[in-house]
């Protein structure tokens, strides 16, 4: 079930790049009233669960790691959103699926998780499907620097954005977790915004719908069921299957941008299904023997020792 929920996961968090390209307003605005109107969805939730009435009784313990994690996260939603309206959606999406090289190094470093031999191969077929599938649009040009440059920024925030949020959700609740984080980034988004000189409202209709659907689809469906699935899943399988973000992103480009399908992009489909089939499947890929040499191998045959 929970492997179920990760996919709807990635599959909402894969439509964010398209979503904002649509709704056509600047990312300080989008980001926002995305995360208020979130914070807002999410009060009566962390009220019942008592984790407000929690972080309000012991706030050292809670609201440092949290106010951490939203600003990694209102920092992550910025520079992709930029990345996602100054750059292509190739560029956009091959630079921030860096982000699995940024948390498998912070994991291994904080949380002491093991790479592993099978997180090493996924690996291998991962990046072997996003160059198929990118490698003819990995050009840098000069007037994509700045997106490029932010989608590569935008990686590196989502993976300290992990790592915090991990952190805190060991002593909060996902709902007040991510009440918490909407909350702090909001209020950045606004007063970002403010400093800037934009007007949050007088955007269209348009825009209007845009952050709906980023309301719902990235952020209630992606992040926050991402952040709960934290406390069940080892962080390094869940930001490689992110890997299967740009596939899903330039299918979704296909079909609102009609941007062309490639043999490129059948033949990473193939990769990215293998490198998590490998990742999550429940039973051994290579035999047990070429995993492990035998510890008594050599001894003996009379030797007691087994």
């Amino acid at each position: 079930m929970r492997i179920a929920l990760y996919f709807i996961a990635i599959f909402s968090l894969s439509q964010s790049a398209a979503l904002h390209r649509w709704a056509g307003a600047p990312p300080e605005i989008i980001g926002a009233w995305r995360l208020l109107l979130t914070t807002l969805i999410l009060l009566p939730v962390a009220w019942r669960s008592e984790g407000l009435k929690n972080l309000w009784q012991s706030p050292k313990e809670h609201l440092p790691m949290i106010f951490a994690s939203g600003t990694f996260f209102f920092a992550h939603l910025l520079t992709y959103a930029r990345a996602a309206q100054t750059t292509s959606i190739a560029h956009c999406m091959i630079l921030f699926a860096t982000n699995p090289l940024w948390t498998a190094l912070g994991a291994s470093i904080f949380f002491r998780e093991s790479l592993g031999w099978r997180f090493t191969i996924s690996c291998l077929l991962a990046a072997a499907g996003l160059l198929t599938l990118l490698s003819p649009d990995l050009s840098f040009h000069e007037e994509w620097k700045s997106g490029d440059l932010s989608a590569v920024l935008s990686g590196v925030f989502f993976a300290a954005y992990v790592l915090t949020g991990k952190k805190a959700r060991r002593s909060t609740g996902n709902s007040t977790y991510f009440f918490g984080i909407s909350l702090a980034g909001g209020l950045l988004f606004a007063l970002f915004s403010t400093s800037e000189g934009l007007s949050l409202t007088g955007w269209g209709d348009q825009a209007a719908i845009g952050i709906g659907l980023i309301i719902l689809i990235p952020t209630l469906l992606g992040h926050n069921l991402f952040s709960w699935l934290m406390n069940f899943m080892p962080l390094n399988r869940m930001t490689l299957g992110k890997l299967l973000e740009p596939l899903l992103a330039v299918l979704t480009a296909r079909l609102w941008f009609h941007e062309p399908i490639s043999s490129q992009i059948l033949l990473s489909l193939f990769l990215m299904v293998l490198a998590l089939g490998i990742l999550f499947s429940p039973w051994p890929i290579l035999p047990y023997s070429f995993l492990h040499y035998p510890k008594n191998k050599g001894r003996n045959k009379n030797s007691n020792v087994e």
